[in-house]
């Protein structure tokens, strides 16, 4: 955490190295001096190299998640973080105890729970720059507990979502969204500056639908429940932009899961945690055209480094555009 608050503080730890050189090469004592030039060199091969390490790469995992560190039980962040939420006037869409429902199905995973909430007036004036957003609206906040067991608070700021969206207008937005994500998870300090890689808006799976909004979103909810998938929570996003006076095209958003799936991907990397239950966006384009969009398990798993699944993944992968395929038809 914190990474580029390093990174911007080692060139000044070493400049302030050159700026005492002058100082030791003042010594008349030429062994003096060139031992302290030889650990001088060794210091600044070590921070060097330290430094390079921290710069984000490419071929790393493309996550951007800023994550607090806290000595509590995930069950008390959890329960302030859901406080923060209520007490800013926020509504909590949803809350998924993903080790729960891990349990309830017999598989093991460390206390993570996931709370999705959001602010209507400002989620639709990112929507109005850019509809596709809605999949990953309401926000979202993952506490879990690490392998070393400290408690970890993550979510995604609104700057680096906006940014996955090219969003690039909306600042005043971006910045009230970090600042209010800051206060509800505690943190003190400024998110990384992360190498942002493949933008999601770029990886999203969209279908074209023959049928409206309103036909397409129910076709695509029976077509989750035949699967014996659970609903966890409808967003109709149009209609909660009518409620603060503002205007959407038809925009819905379904969010389902099963936990004997989600949990053996959480089991490989807890952080997919804050992407999962799935989601299916159903939305009228400006062209008046009905779309779904959605983020495959390929897609997913690859973002979080996920190797080890990939039956998993796989099942996915088809029940999603299995249940777009049946959506889309007549």
């Amino acid at each position: 955490m914190g990474g580029g608050f390093f990174q911007e503080d080692r060139p000044f730890v070493l400049w302030r190295v050159f700026q005492r050189s002058p100082i030791i090469f003042e010594s008349n004592n030429l062994h003096q001096m060139n031992y302290l030039s030889v650990i001088g060199c060794m210091l600044f091969a070590a921070l060097f190299f330290q430094t390079c390490d921290d710069v984000p790469h490419p071929t790393q995992p493309e996550t951007a998640l800023i994550k607090v560190e806290n000595e509590a039980s995930v069950a008390d962040v959890y329960a302030a973080v859901k406080a923060n939420i209520e007490g800013k006037g926020l509504n909590v869409v949803a809350e998924v105890n993903h080790g729960q429902a891990a349990a309830n199905v017999g598989i093991n995973l460390r206390p993570t729970r996931l709370i999705i909430f959001g602010n209507p007036e400002v989620g639709t004036k990112l929507m109005q720059a850019e509809q596709r957003i809605g999949i990953d609206l309401p926000l979202k906040m993952l506490v879990y507990e690490a392998v070393d067991g400290e408690t970890i608070t993550a979510y995604y700021n609104g700057s680096y979502l906006a940014d996955n969206y090219n969003i690039d207008d909306l600042e005043a937005v971006e910045d009230g969204i970090d600042g209010a994500l800051a206060m509800i998870s505690g943190n003190d300090s400024e998110g990384p500056d992360v190498y942002v890689g493949q933008k999601k808006i770029n990886s999203l799976q969209t279908v074209e639908s023959s049928s409206g909004v309103e036909a397409t979103y129910t076709k695509v909810k029976q077509a989750v429940l035949d699967r014996s998938f659970s609903v966890i929570a409808e967003v109709d996003h149009s209609a909660a932009a009518a409620n603060v006076g503002l205007e959407l095209r038809p925009t819905r958003l379904i969010i389902f899961g099963k936990p004997e799936g989600g949990s053996l991907l959480m089991q490989s990397n807890q952080e997919i945690g804050i992407e999962l239950p799935l989601k299916i966006l159903v939305w009228e384009d400006a062209a008046g055209n009905t779309q779904m969009g959605y983020y495959t398990g390929t897609y997913l798993a690859k973002r979080y480094d996920i190797k080890d699944q990939d039956n998993v993944v796989e099942n996915i992968d088809n029940a999603l555009s299995a249940i777009t395929a049946e959506a889309a038809g007549e």
